[in-house]
């Protein structure tokens, strides 16, 4: 568990040629900036090209910023399974076959479980064509191989305190609760196996708040810490109100559910861009946000802390891009209103040094029953 607030951010790199010098120069960065944590998410194509190899190279660049990590006082969040890749389905080639096996051995109902358009396979577009991906052999034991292989691995080393497992899999398939919830124990029951003691971590986002078969309840029952994807449904209310307000309450909603404490993970999107607001989307629909002065991004900021604070969060995970250089992507103005709020933040967050561990509790069979029309009802009262 913790008990001091997570204040993490993303490291994103080339893994298979991470310039080892630059690498070490950008965690030591993090840590004069006053961060806890920096998430690595190698690709999972990468990390595991076939199901029982792990990459070589990918395993030494995560030991070297395993060991630059731990050079500065860091710890590393790990991710892995990830089954997504900035709101969109991305799987290694070999978890997008048919499980022809299976189907005649009667394991299955049918030979490819999921098909449909053009999504990211081993980082290109291709066509999806998914078998079952809780009760495919070949899919599983590459699972748990990961799962043995790099947390095994990396289970001595000081840095290695926290592992993020299976986000984006709300975008991979919704069946039966009763198979997704077999399917996560054993997984969660391996790595607290393969890694004893280690933090195991989870991400909630949007289809897993409004019924899908993974859901809150039983995605967060099994782990210690739960990470809020922020990225999530319009959620109504008036153009004075705040887009930080809908993260409150996700993260209200998400502690309540899961009695677990809960890290806001901020959408990349929703960076510190005196127009960026706009552009934030979720499921390719745009969110109805309003454009927000430098000054009205701070003082959200303000509130955002001090109520996630009084709520008991356990920290927060920065969008990439806000401790380390300047994006491609964004203006020198977009880039100067990054560093202005993220120096506010900093202060707040060198303030907040304990972890609140009270949770207000929820009819949990109230919400599973009517999961959608519960998060509007919910909202309302929490937004009055």
């Amino acid at each position: 568990m913790t008990d001091r607030p997570i204040k993490a951010i993303p490291y994103h790199m080339n893994w298979l040629s991470a310039d080892k010098g630059r690498l070490r120069e950008d965690i030591a960065q993090l840590a004069e900036r006053g961060l806890t944590h920096v998430v690595l998410s190698p690709a999972w194509f990468r990390l595991q090209p076939r199901p029982m190899q792990i990459d070589r190279v990918v395993m030494e660049t995560l030991e070297t910023c395993y060991d630059a990590a731990h050079r500065v006082g860091l710890g590393a969040v790990t991710m892995l399974l990830t089954a997504g890749y900035m709101g969109q389905l991305e799987l290694p080639d070999w978890h997008n076959t048919a499980d022809v096996v299976g189907w005649l051995q009667g394991r299955t109902t049918a030979p490819i479980y999921r098909r449909g358009g053009s999504v990211r396979i081993n980082g290109a577009l291709r066509r999806l064509q998914l078998a079952n991906p809780y009760r495919t052999d070949t899919y599983r034991d590459g699972q748990r191989e990961l799962i043995r292989v790099v947390m095994g691995y990396f289970a001595g080393h000081p840095a290695a305190r926290h592992w993020l497992l299976a986000p984006g899999w709300s975008y991979l398939a919704d069946i039966a609760p009763a198979v997704a919830q077999v399917w996560w124990q054993e997984l969660i029951a391996l790595a607290r196996k393969v890694h004893a003691g280690a933090v195991v971590m989870t991400q909630i986002d949007a289809p897993q708040l409004l019924g899908h078969g993974l859901d809150a309840t039983i995605a967060g029952r099994e782990v210690d810490i739960v990470c809020v994807d922020t990225a999530m449904p319009i959620l109504p209310y008036r153009q004075r109100r705040l887009p930080i307000l809908p993260m409150q309450f996700l993260a209200y909603v998400v502690a309540g559910i899961t009695q677990r404490p809960t890290v806001i993970g901020m959408h990349p999107l929703m960076c510190g861009s005196v127009s960026g607001w706009q552009s934030v989307r979720w499921y390719d629909r745009p969110l109805a946000v309003p454009v927000l002065t430098e000054a009205q991004l701070i003082d959200a900021w303000h509130m955002h802390v001090e109520v996630m604070h009084r709520r008991g969060v356990a920290g927060i995970v920065y969008p990439h891009g806000w401790h380390v250089g300047v994006d491609g992507d964004r203006d020198a103005r977009a880039a100067e209103v990054s560093d202005s709020v993220m120096g506010h933040i900093d202060v707040l967050m060198r303030d907040w040094q304990t972890v609140g561990t009270a949770h207000d509790a929820f009819d949990s069979e109230r919400y599973a029953y009517q999961p959608q029309k519960e998060l509007v009802r919910l909202w309302r009262e929490f937004s009055m």
